[in-house]
């Protein structure tokens, strides 16, 4: 299989395309997790209340956060969230999206060559 010049380019700037929305991808689930979001209530005398926030359900209570989770020191309550968000973060489709860049860009540089098969008998 042989692809010219201008499959190449368009191979090698799909790559790069794919490969800037893996890392994209990888770092807004470093950042945020895979539904993950918490909502902190300050009280006096420094407790703090981590409420789970559901953004996908349609429940008005569980959007505004009245689910309380952890009760605690505000340090506390820090630590818990991001425990919390350690433990839900998937990077499936970051690596996906990294490995196929990847093989996108290998493909426009390989040496790919027609072979030309001899049909003389030997």
């Amino acid at each position: 299989m042989a692809f010219t010049r201008s499959t190449r380019i368009r191979l090698a700037v799909l790559g790069v395309l794919v490969g800037l929305f893996g890392l994209a991808a990888w770092s807004f689930e470093k950042e945020y997790g895979s539904g993950t979001n918490f909502m902190v209530e300050q009280r006096a005398g420094g407790a703090a209340i981590v409420y789970d926030v559901d953004e996908t359900s349609t429940d008005a209570s569980s959007q505004t956060g009245t689910n309380p989770v952890f009760e605690g020191s505000e340090e506390e309550a820090m630590a818990y969230i991001e425990e919390r968000r350690s433990q839900g973060l998937n990077f499936t489709l970051p690596i996906t999206a990294l490995g196929l860049g990847g093989l996108l860009l290998l493909a426009s540089a390989a040496p790919w060559r027609r072979f030309r098969r001899n049909s003389s008998p030997v």
